[in-house]
């Protein structure tokens, strides 16, 4: 799992051509209200100036989480179930390997 020591040397370090770094962290905010988790997010808000990080959740922030982030642009995907019964059908049943 992500720790504070593994988050905080990605979010320090500088790109060695010195480009723009970009960072997704999946699902941060899932999972109770722990000290742990309060120590991730204290390290995102830290380097979300000097840093782009894409924050990958699940369902949508709650208005407590994403005040954390004022400057955080929020943007919602929600996929069809339709897809996903389109791509059964083109597949066909999946083979077995006797």
């Amino acid at each position: 799992g992500l720790t504070a020591a593994i988050l905080e040397s990605e979010l320090g370090s500088q790109d060695m051509f010195g480009g723009e770094k970009v960072l997704v962290i999946e699902g941060i905010f899932t999972g109770p209200k722990s000290k742990k988790k309060d120590e991730l997010l204290g390290l995102v808000e830290k380097y979300s100036q000097s840093n782009q990080i894409i924050l990958w959740e699940a369902k949508k922030l709650t208005p407590a989480q994403a005040k954390k982030f004022p400057k955080a642009k929020s943007e919602l995907f929600v996929l069809s179930s339709s897809l996903f019964e389109w791509l059964d059908s083109i597949h066909g049943p999946i083979p077995r390997k006797l």
